[in-house]
C-alpha cells in the first residue's frame, strides 16, 4: 500500500514537471528538443483548493473551526507516534497530524484534512511521548487541535 505522503509527492512532481515543460517551451534544432530556461520547482506556488485553507490563514483556531479542511506543509519534528506526528511549518507553527502513514523526523511533507480538537491531557501526552519532555522554545504550538490526514482519500 502506497502512503498518502508518497502519492501526494508523486502527484506534485508529475504536475510540476508538466508545468515546467509547458512553461519552458521547446525549441527544435537538428531534430532534438532543447529546453530554454526551466524555472526551479520551488518557484511554483502550490494552489490551495477551494475546500481547504492553509493553517496560518486559519489562525486563531477555535472549536467552531473543527471539521474545516486545513492544509499545512513543513517538517516532521520529534519522534513520530503510532497514530501521528508533529509538523513544524515554515512559520514555526507546530501542529499534530493524526495519520497512519509512517514518517521520519526531518521529513518534509504536505498534509490536508479536517481539523479535530482534543482534550488538554491527551495533547500533553502526545507532546511528552514525541519529545521526551524536551520541548523546544522556538516552537509556536497549535495546542488542542490536530489535522486528521487519514480522513481525505487520495486518488
Amino acid at each position: 500500500m502506497k502512503s498518502t505522503i508518497e502519492i501526494r509527492h508523486v502527484g506534485v512532481a508529475v504536475l510540476a514537471t508538466g508545468l515546467l515543460l509547458g512553461a519552458a517551451g521547446c525549441e527544435t534544432e537538428g531534430g532534438q528538443a532543447e529546453m530554454s530556461e526551466i524555472p526551479e520547482v520551488a518557484e511554483i506556488e502550490p494552489q490551495v483548493g477551494e475546500d481547504g485553507v492553509e493553517l496560518e490563514e486559519a489562525l486563531p483556531l477555535t472549536s467552531e473551526d473543527v471539521g474545516d479542511i486545513i492544509m499545512a506543509s513543513g517538517t516532521v519534528v520529534g519522534q513520530p507516534l503510532p497514530h501521528g506526528y508533529f509538523l513544524e511549518t515554515e512559520h514555526d507553527l507546530v501542529i499534530f497530524v493524526e495519520s497512519s502513514v509512517e514518517v521520519e523526523p526531518g521529513q518534509v511533507i504536505s498534509v490536508a484534512g479536517p481539523l479535530g480538537e482534543v482534550a488538554a491531557p491527551v495533547f500533553e501526552e502526545w507532546e511528552v511521548d514525541a519529545f521526551d519532555g524536551e520541548i523546544e522554545a522556538e516552537y509556536e504550538w497549535v495546542r488542542l487541535f490536530f489535522i486528521d490526514d487519514d480522513a481525505i482519500p487520495v486518488s
